[in-house]
């Protein structure tokens, strides 16, 4: 039997031109993070038990990936 990825806790937040969305997952180590013009890519292995997370976030309206930007703040 093979594990299937977990969805990480995710926050979201927006104001009329930007969103921001914090992928809460601790001591992940290199995101594979994608923009696309209608969703979000995650896929990552973290936490403290080291499991693997993977999420798409579908967006509403279409965004510029080559806009987008992402940060890793490790903690």
């Amino acid at each position: 039997m093979t594990d299937q990825p977990l969805p990480p806790p995710v926050m979201w937040a927006q104001r009329s031109s930007i969103v921001f969305l914090t992928i809460n997952l601790e001591d992940v180590k290199n995101p594979e993070i994608k923009f696309n013009k209608d969703s979000i890519y995650f896929k990552g292995t973290g936490g403290v038990e080291k499991k693997d997370y993977e999420v798409t976030i579908p967006l509403y309206k279409e965004i510029d990936p080559e806009q987008s930007k992402s940060f890793n703040k490790g903690r």
